[in-house]
């Protein structure tokens, strides 16, 4: 009977240790399990804010591409305006002059040549008014980078726009024409800074009857003939961009410039 009692015994003591091992290794388990839910808990969110801001990224790259393309859109209509005046212009020459109209706005701006960049500021602006491209064209200088860029935009015109714009510094000065009508009527040189050789840096502050006056920073360009206002690379390419779009490389399919 005492035999009987300590198998019975033994038995009980086998089933508690055995109980309480598999209690053990199902607490194992519940924790890794709940190490497993957190981690793949903080890997969805991590994959959901990524994908947000993706999201957004797109969003934001589709506006700016809306942005541009209305741009281009107001671009393309002041240059065919540009193209009017000057074919009425040339009309005009073969006919005897009309008398002028009360209705003719006055340009604000004098004819003042190129003694000095302010000067060369205002007769700019002049010629802007006037839409006198010839005047304009003369009035503008390029560095090797933006004379590049200006290149690449004209030999990417068909060959129509490239027989009427004749050169890659006509057609920017078209582009600078269509772009620069701004309102302003009034400017003055508050600072210049020599640059490398012919350059200078000057800060004119312009103002009109539509514009809140302001300051901007400009190159000009001392040259035989007088002063020029420089255009720079990275217009050139902006005025390009605006017009035929930016390039995209085909392999990350971002744009390049």
């Amino acid at each position: 009977m005492n035999r009987g009692r300590i198998v019975f015994s033994t038995g009980l003591v086998t089933v508690a240790v055995a109980t309480g091992f598999g209690l053990a290794i199902t607490g194992a388990d519940r924790v890794r399990l709940e190490a497993g839910v957190r981690q793949g808990r903080a890997q969805l969110d991590e994959i959901r804010r990524a994908s947000e801001a993706e999201a957004r990224a797109v969003a934001a790259e589709a506006m700016h591409a809306a942005e541009q393309r209305a741009e281009a859109a107001r671009l393309n209509e002041e240059i065919a305006s540009l193209r009017h005046q000057l074919a009425q212009r040339s009309a005009a020459a073969s006919r005897s002059p009309a008398p002028a109209t009360s209705a003719a706005p006055v340009n604000p701006w004098p004819n003042a040549g190129r003694r000095d960049p302010l000067a060369a500021f205002q007769t700019v602006q002049w010629a802007i008014h006037e839409g006198d491209l010839d005047a304009l064209e003369g009035l503008l200088a390029f560095d090797e980078a933006a004379l590049v860029e200006a290149q690449d935009f004209f030999d990417r015109l068909d060959p129509e726009s490239q027989a009427e714009f004749r050169s890659p510094e006509r057609l920017i000065a078209a582009a600078v024409a269509a772009k620069s009508r701004t309102g302003i009527d009034r400017a003055a040189i508050v600072g210049t800074e020599a640059a490398s050789g012919s350059l200078m840096s000057a800060r004119v502050q312009i103002s009109g009857s539509r514009v809140k006056a302001r300051d901007i920073t400009l190159r000009f360009e001392q040259a035989a003939d007088g002063w020029r206002l420089q255009v720079p690379a990275s217009v050139v390419t902006g005025y390009r961009n605006l017009l035929l779009g930016p390039e995209v490389d085909p392999y990350s399919n971002k744009f390049v410039r």
